[in-house]
């Protein structure tokens, strides 16, 4: 019908094809466009608590996790990236791929993030006895550790073996374990010193510090007189946090003095 009418009356068309376009759109002779919605990603905090959790700064002073964080000394101004869950499960519908992997338990969660501040992860500690202290969910291929975003890389960066000796002294991050390498593939090397757990007869940790070695990063060994296994068994103790950090500068080894040190260590 439209060649038609433009054979006959090429100014007739263009009248046609308006009444036809008029039709279309209820009568309105304007083009409508459709825009599609923006989608917004939830922050972490928002994913979070979305799942349940709750900051433990929202908590009541006599909870139990609060409790428990005051009596390991962890500093109040970590509570507000700490979280409490009443079921761990929750946390499987942050990556499905956990589904029905995690049992159901009452856990203080410690999240991951990267550098950028994004949630990659999160940690559930266990604030009793457990066989698992700790279950660990990850949201995506990116390493665990720690504090990334948190820490000044322009100073020395401490990498502690577990989450809440980092959380204890400044400028601290963790990959909660031996692994130190994900940790440092962040770290500048020239700013990183590696802060193993004082156990001289634990294979794992000695392994993990002479493989280190080779990295000819600065490294702390304990002293002998050290009777503590780690940085927050020390402060839980007692031990003032700036003492702490006066020890490790002051244990920091480097090259062959770091090889002689270690080696004298291993025979505590």
């Amino acid at each position: 019908m439209l060649k038609l009418i433009e054979r006959i009356d090429p100014s007739l068309s263009k009248e046609y094809r308006l009444e036809v376009f008029r039709e279309e759109n209820g009568g309105s002779t304007r083009p409508t466009y459709l825009i599609p919605k923006p989608e917004f990603k939830k922050s972490g905090d928002e994913r979070l608590t979305d799942l349940g959790l709750i900051p433990i700064s929202n908590l009541e002073s006599t909870h139990r996790a609060v409790k428990y964080l005051e009596g390991r000394k962890i500093p109040h101004e970590r509570f507000d990236d700490l979280y409490y869950a009443k079921n761990m499960k929750v946390c499987e519908a942050l990556n499905s791929s956990y589904k029905d992997r995690l049992i159901e338990d009452e856990r203080i969660i410690i999240p991951f993030r990267n550098m950028e501040g994004k949630l990659t992860g999160v940690t559930g500690r266990a604030m009793g006895n457990s066989k698992l202290r700790y279950m660990t969910v990850r949201i995506n291929n990116e390493p665990l550790v720690y504090g990334l975003d948190r820490v000044d890389f322009t100073k020395i960066v401490y990498v502690t073996e577990g989450q809440f000796d980092a959380m204890v002294i400044p400028n601290a991050i963790a990959p909660g374990g031996t692994d130190m390498g994900r940790a440092l593939s962040y770290v500048p090397e020239d700013k990183a010193v590696l802060v193993f757990d004082n156990q001289p007869r634990n294979k794992q940790v000695v392994e993990q510090m002479q493989k280190a070695i080779t990295r000819k990063i600065p490294m702390v060994i304990w002293p002998s007189t050290w009777k503590y296994k780690d940085i927050n068994e020390s402060v839980v103790d007692g031990v003032d946090p700036s003492e702490v950090v006066a020890l490790l500068n002051t244990c920091t080894h480097q090259g062959l003095a770091l090889n002689l040190a270690l080696r004298d260590w291993k025979k505590c």
